[in-house]
């Protein structure tokens, strides 16, 4: 968890001080090499987010999706 400071909450479009759960991590192409650098923001006041165990394969915004209804 952690909380925005000025400069991220202009970059999230919210208040300063507001809290989010963060992740970060890599993604993989299909052939198992790395793509990229993934840093993802959820708001704290949606589910809380299972372990990185339990995504298994699928990305994140599968589960926020199904989640969370949107």
């Amino acid at each position: 968890m952690i909380r925005t400071d000025g400069r991220l909450a202009r970059l999230l479009g919210c208040d300063e001080l507001r809290r989010w759960q963060y992740l970060r991590g890599i993604r993989y192409e299909e052939s198992g090499d790395p793509l990229g650098v993934v840093q993802v923001y959820v708001d704290a006041d949606l589910p809380t987010l299972p372990s990185p165990e339990q995504f298994g394969d699928s990305p994140v915004y599968r589960w926020i999706e199904k989640a969370a209804g949107i």
